[in-house]
């Protein structure tokens, strides 16, 4: 009796360790998607030298892990350029961003050679799946105002530096895990626009006490056009009744001071409002351009005393 006994245990070990080896030994698969990073028109805060921000989510679906435990799911993104930044790109153009992990902007978001995995621990449920998602948060570097205008792009290929890998567990760190590998792929877009901005520092003839000399004075026009953009600046006849181009008035009640104004210090180009005539062109280069506008009051004969003064609008066009 004693052998035949012996024979029954071992059958029903064998199967019992059968069965429990089977599910644990279960392939993890996970599935990912990716939003694209869209910034939008970025032109005002590149010329004004500010970041510009967005943010895109990566989500993730896993199973096969250990029932009820706790599992590693890594994800990195690298197409770092030479100077640790990305790059989006318009023909031969280049827009420098970079992606990071943290809100405050101060963490990259890398691969495993430079060490910034995302690392996410997720829990599983009871038959070995885990879901999650991580943000992206992206910035337009500063130091970009002289861009050109264009649709900007980048596509970040799935591969082995942009992945997500997954194991059980939390032991293993994310810059050695290169197990259950699934692609990452998204698209970064950005726009630059052909924009100008304007102001201006006013002409001031100051105090004569008489107009038996000319007086002459100087304003200024400040631009900011887009690298490349081609514009146009005017310059109305202003607000004195019976004002031309020529010979605009300042006025004080019904008096009025004849002057003109000049795109040259000799005074003998006038600046008026019709393009290709009489207004001053130039091309944009991303940074500050100042326009000098030359102000000269002819000798005539005085009015009463006062304080003459006129509007001119400058406008711009590109």
């Amino acid at each position: 009796m004693m052998p035949s006994t012996l024979k029954c245990l071992l059958r029903a070990l064998v199967v019992f360790l059968f069965w429990q080896i089977g599910p644990a030994d279960a392939a993890i698969s996970c599935s990912v998607s990716a939003t694209g990073l869209a910034f939008g028109d970025v032109t005002s805060a590149l010329l004004a030298n500010q970041t510009s921000s967005t943010t895109g989510t990566i989500t993730f679906n896993c199973t096969g892990f250990a029932a009820s435990s706790t599992a590693t799911v890594c994800l990195s993104l690298d197409t770092y350029n030479a100077s640790t930044t990305r790059s989006m790109t318009s023909g031969a153009n280049t827009l420098n961003y970079q992606i990071y992990q943290n809100s405050s902007f101060t963490t990259r978001w890398g691969d495993r050679a430079d060490g910034d995995v995302v690392t996410i621990h997720v829990s599983t449920n009871s038959s070995g799946a885990a879901s999650g998602s991580a943000t992206m948060y992206a910035q337009v570097l500063t130091g970009q105002t002289t861009l050109p205008a264009g649709s900007y792009s980048q596509t970040i290929p799935s591969g082995a530096n942009n992945e997500l890998a997954a194991a059980n567990g939390t032991a293993t760190p994310c810059t050695s895990i290169t197990s259950n590998t699934t692609g990452i792929s998204f698209t970064t877009t950005a726009t630059v626009s052909n924009i100008c901005s304007i102001s201006t520092a006013n002409i001031n003839f100051g105090s004569v006490p008489n107009l038996s000399s000319s007086v002459a004075a100087t304003g200024s026009i400040i631009l900011q056009c887009t690298h490349g953009d081609a514009y146009n600046v005017g310059l109305n006849a202003g607000s004195g009744s019976g004002a031309t181009i020529a010979n605009r008035l300042m006025t004080y009640g019904s008096y009025t001071v004849t002057y003109s104004l000049y795109q040259n210090s000799a005074h003998s180009v006038v600046w008026g409002n019709t393009i290709g005539t009489n207004t001053v062109s130039g091309t944009g280069s991303g940074a500050t351009q100042t326009l000098t506008v030359y102000g000269l009051v002819p000798v005539q004969t005085a009015p009463a005393a006062g304080t003459f003064n006129d509007t001119v609008v400058a406008t711009v066009t590109y």
